[in-house]
């Protein structure tokens, strides 16, 4: 018989890094190319623990309309309850969900989503 993970993965945003581009300098005369690379910026979130004998790990998704993932961006260790989302996009709104499994491969629903707009 199919079996659900008990418990739910709470989930929240715990900083945001900033990256990016910046301007030449040091006297440099090239000029700049015609279109720079977008400004990127890190997220990091952490959740709570899924407290079952049998859990696996952790999926987590990502995307940018809410409600709605595809496969997981990534797939981590029962003992890891952090991730950092790298190279996102500066001006646009991500929706992230976290999802935990067992040893047979029974995935739990998704955590509550949770949303930022990079600055």
């Amino acid at each position: 018989m199919e079996r659900t993970l008990l418990g739910v993965v709470m989930f929240a945003a715990v900083g945001v890094v900033l990256g990016g581009c910046s301007g030449g300098g040091g006297g440099d005369s090239t000029p700049p190319a015609a279109q720079a690379p977008a400004a990127t910026a890190s997220l990091t979130f952490q959740w709570d623990p899924v407290a079952v004998s049998d859990l696996a790990g952790y999926k987590i998704y990502r995307s940018t309309t809410a409600g709605t993932y595809g496969s997981p961006i990534a797939t981590l260790s029962a003992s890891t309850t952090t991730y950092q989302m790298t190279n996102l996009t500066k001006g646009v709104t991500y929706f992230f969900a976290v999802s935990a499994y067992d040893t047979s491969g029974n995935e739990s629903p998704f955590s509550n989503e949770q949303s930022r707009t990079i600055p």
